[in-house]
């Protein structure tokens, strides 16, 4: 979805890079790349490494909080670092995109180091979703539910499931 959109953008000359390609593919693109036919790489953590003929002006990592920008395997590096890194030291700029930044780009932007945008709107005018942030030790579970379901979201998914719609939960805990 994301490739077929810059290509309504800026057409097929656009380097795909992923690890679903061949190594003839591959091969091909980074010859393409480093030739300076193509200007435009998308990719996964390894379009970071991509030879650049021209000037290298924008380095954009998305969801830069994601866990699968560390490579864990071989040659170790986290692709929001090295993007950075080679942002850096190509003179260009590095966007790092997220609705819930890492505490390390967070950190940065706290700092001065970077420079923290934000959005004030949803894209196409979207309504922002509703939040409710409570204090555990003073709201409390009610007596026989879980410790970590509090009564305004015990009555809240009843609400939900009595309305006939479904509702998932994410715990920020383990097992």
């Amino acid at each position: 979805q994301l490739v077929s959109r810059f290509r309504a953008r800026f057409g097929d000359d656009i380097a795909v890079l992923h690890s679903g390609l061949t190594i003839k593919q591959r091969d091909a693109a980074w010859q393409r790349l480093h030739q300076g036919e193509l200007s435009l790489a998308i990719g996964a953590r390894s379009a970071l490494f991509a030879p650049m003929r021209k000037p290298l002006g924008l380095i954009v990592v998305d969801e830069e909080h994601d866990s699968s920008f560390k490579q864990e395997e071989g040659f170790r590096y986290h692709a929001r670092d090295m993007a950075l890194l080679r942002a850096h030291r190509a003179g260009a700029v590095a966007l790092l995109g997220s609705a819930t930044p890492s505490i390390e780009a967070f950190h940065r932007c706290e700092s001065g180091a970077t420079t923290l945008l934000t959005l004030p709107e949803r894209a196409a005018g979207q309504r922002m979703p509703e939040v409710e942030v409570l204090d555990m030790r003073r709201t409390g579970a009610r007596t026989g539910t879980h410790p970590l379901i509090s009564g305004p979201l015990e009555r809240a998914l009843h609400e939900c499931v009595a309305d006939g719609k479904q509702a998932i939960l994410f715990l920020n805990r383990r097992g």
